[in-house]
């Protein structure tokens, strides 16, 4: 925002000119001081809350020696502290109680305005201002400002009476802006909440209540015992995943089924447990962490060349709808595969492929990501010291089982219920985005005096005369070169 159209009452003045003191502090390992467990407050960047120094956030302490050394960073009570290192722009007033304490050379202190500027007011300024210093930090380790960039920085300098006016008026909207902030920022957590129910609402039975009170359909499990007797005899495929029953961990509708993962299955294996031989482009090498919550994240994969990729594939296949488990590390996330003949994989990731005229894979995703099934998961695989879930283990998972035609009900349902929460998710990132573009604007409407025009016009005796900034700003200089000239008597009559 240009300072070139301010009203007329208004005046700008560099920082320096009207703080007594600005400075930093010191790192106390320089001076040989080690930090202590306990003892006199060490304030770093990462101390500063919301507006003040937020105790919680106070991990490190100096002793009493090394305070009384470092006297130029001792903070008062009133201080403003200024971040000028590595995260630029962070501000805090200092309290009685946040007292004994020092700081470091990452913090900027502005001492001596509370007189006749209200440290609010100023402290609202320089988070507006905060993009102008970005802007001027220089690069390095980490970026910085220095002191000298912050003593020339021209403020904002008003009546005492506007001020006061200004940061009111700022405290009451910024307040009403940091509630409609938290009741946003509450909404996603909300749909997560709403989520996980609709899961575990479709995998019981509750979902789909009602349909089943018009449509009486049993799962076909002796249809599916005889398809996968035929087909272990035939060899097609192996025999560690025929039907097996499975113990029924929730309540489940009287006309479902309770079978093990492995009944649904044609096919359960890892990736490669050897090392792939990797190139920097190809066909995509997938892992654990490319396995998401319901697809494939391929921003940060591995590649495989042609020949390498053939001779994966020939054990662990993945396929257009199949179903990706990450089985090491963050275990328990359950994606669909998007394509065909696109994929191979390492051993952090399970491939379940099924027999599709018996399940609806969605379905089966959608039980595996419920909270039932989370828990399973998450307690097979803690069965060892270090997270990881095995084969064996998937093929147990107890999977419950309506019929085909139920479960393509469940598919629907959940997925209209889905797509309403993500357009309300949408929507709440687009209020985000608003809100946080509202900050900035009601603060530029305080300091191009927009916000107090009103104001102005009917407290003129208040921004005139003896009060005005101009009359209060000769005050401040007159005081300052008063000083400067006592400082040089003291000098002259020590020498």
């Amino acid at each position: 925002m240009s300072l070139d159209n301010l009203p007329v009452e208004w005046e700008k003045v560099a920082l320096g000119n009207l703080a007594t003191t600005i400075t930093k502090g010191t790192t106390p390992t320089t001076m040989g001081f080690p930090f202590q467990s306990a003892g006199i407050n060490f304030i770093k960047v990462e101390s500063l809350g919301k507006n003040y120094i937020d105790k919680s956030l106070i991990y490190s302490f100096i002793s009493e020696g090394a305070h009384e050394a470092l006297k130029r960073s001792q903070l008062v009570s009133g201080d403003l502290l200024f971040s000028i290192a590595g995260t630029i722009g962070k501000t805090a007033l200092v309290r009685d109680e946040d007292l004994p304490a020092n700081t470091n050379q990452a913090l900027a202190i502005i001492r001596g305005v509370s007189e006749f500027f209200d440290v609010d007011f100023l402290k609202y300024q320089l988070d507006f201002f905060v993009n102008t210093f970005k802007e001027q930090a220089r690069g390095g380790a980490m970026n910085n400002i220095s002191l000298q960039d912050l003593k020339s920085f021209n403020v904002i300098f008003v009546s005492q009476a506007e001020q006061q006016e200004i940061v009111r008026q700022l405290d009451v909207m910024l307040a009403q802006v940091e509630q409609i902030k938290a009741r946003l920022d509450a909404i996603p957590a909300i749909l997560k909440k709403f989520r996980q129910s609709v899961l575990a609402d479709a995998v019981s039975g509750k979902l789909t209540e009602e349909w089943r009170e018009q449509e009486k359909i049993k799962p076909q499990i002796k249809e599916l015992q005889d398809l996968k007797d035929s087909l272990i005899k035939s060899k097609e495929i192996k025999k560690d995943l025929e039907v097996i029953g499975a113990e029924t961990l929730f309540e489940i509708p009287e006309n479902w089924g309770n079978l093990a993962l492995q009944s649904f299955a044609s096919k359960i294996t890892d990736g490669e447990h050897s090392t792939p031989k990797r190139e920097s482009a190809g066909h995509y090498l997938l892992s654990a962490r490319n396995v998401r919550d319901g697809y494939i994240d391929v921003s940060n994969v591995d590649y495989v060349g042609i020949e390498e990729f053939s001779k994966l594939r020939k054990r662990c296949d993945p396929n257009k709808g199949d179903v990706l488990i990450s089985c090491s590390g963050s275990v328990g996330r359950i994606a669909l595969v998007d394509k065909d003949d696109e994929y191979v994989m390492v051993r952090s990731a399970a491939l379940v492929k099924t027999l599709d005229s018996f399940i609806d894979n969605k379905f089966l995703m959608y039980v595996l990501q419920s909270p039932y099934l989370q828990k399973q998961i998450d307690e097979k695989s803690k069965s060892t010291a270090q997270s990881n879930l095995f084969l064996g283990q998937i093929k147990e998972l107890s999977i419950p089982y309506p019929s085909l035609k139920e479960q393509k009900e469940i598919v629907q349902q959940v997925e209209s219920l889905f797509k309403n929460a993500s357009l309300i998710e949408t929507a709440v990132q687009s209020a985000q985005k608003r809100v946080n573009l509202l900050t900035q604007s009601i603060l530029a409407k305080a300091f191009s005096g927009e916000l107090t025009a009103e104001w102005r016009e009917q407290h003129q005796e208040l921004i005139t005369g003896v009060n005005s900034a101009e009359s209060l700003l000769a005050k401040i200089q007159a005081e300052r070169e008063a000083s400067k000239s006592a400082k040089k008597t003291r000098k002259k009559k020590e020498v």
